[in-house]
């Protein structure tokens, strides 16, 4: 009878222990993992006030439906503000996107600052303007495992879930950046007036939180955006980087638009 009654108990906090893992998982809202295969942080400076920009985006927009997005890197358009005086303001732009073109200026990552300005894992990328023009480049790099979990509306939770051999820079910035995508912008005035713009991964929000190279795991606020500027699809992407802008590790994904709007 012991006997029968102990198989009960274990059979009863077997499936507690299923359940639990079952509600654990359930309650994951959000989750982008990387592997030790290094992700490239694909950035794009631009403008819709830029006439030479469209190009270069329609090469962005085009990641939208690569089998390669999220796996192998991770695209991020950059609106700068300092075309906005020629005649259209781009809505998108802020004066911090231009900020970071310059500080990769002063960091010694690209030669100067102009659009369209390509910064693909933290070096000038060239390609675009090369004839025939290159696709986005995949680097076959290692790097560490990196994963960024949503477990509840407020806080974001990021990782380094386990151990590597790999070399890589010790991080010191952890970044967020909210993106949005599917925009039809339709244009005005200015160098690009008549035209209907398509505009993909742009960033919407950038944050960043200095981090200790030492340590292992990150709680952090979830960045939020305007109802007003949000779309109908979003993405969020995490990534480690030194202080010179140059990215250690990065993952993303799409994420649903009420998650990260308000």
């Amino acid at each position: 009878m012991k006997i029968y009654h102990l198989t009960i108990i274990v059979t009863l906090l077997s499936i507690v222990g299923i359940l639990n893992k079952a509600n654990a998982e359930s309650s994951i809202l959000w989750q982008a993992d990387a592997g030790e295969s290094k992700i490239s942080l694909v950035e794009l400076y631009t403008s819709h006030g830029c006439h030479s920009c469209p190009p270069a985006e329609n090469l962005m927009n085009g990641l939208e439906s690569d089998s390669m997005l999220w796996e192998s890197y991770i695209p991020l358009a950059f609106h700068v503000d300092y075309w906005n005086y020629i005649g259209w303001k781009d809505r998108f732009s802020k004066p911090k996107y231009s900020k970071r073109q310059r500080r990769h200026r002063a960091y010694g990552n690209i030669r100067s600052v102009y659009t369209p300005g390509w910064v693909i894992n933290g070096k000038e990328w060239h390609g675009f303007f090369a004839k025939p023009r290159q696709g986005i480049p995949v680097l076959a790099q290692k790097s560490i495992p990196l994963r960024a979990t949503l477990k509840n509306k407020n806080y974001l939770t990021v990782e380094i879930p386990y151990e590597t051999n790999n070399p890589y820079r010790s991080p010191n910035l952890l970044y967020t950046a909210v993106l949005g995508s599917d925009y039809n912008e339709r244009i005005t005035a200015g160098e690009n007036n008549g035209k209907t713009l398509l505009a993909n991964f742009v960033v919407l929000k950038l944050s960043h939180h200095r981090i200790k190279a030492s340590e292992k795991s990150w709680k952090i606020p979830l960045p939020q955006v305007k109802k007003g500027i949000a779309s109908n699809k979003m993405a969020l992407a995490v990534w480690l980087s030194d202080q010179n802008y140059h990215p250690v590790q990065a993952v993303g994904n799409w994420i649903e638009p009420s998650l990260v709007s308000r």
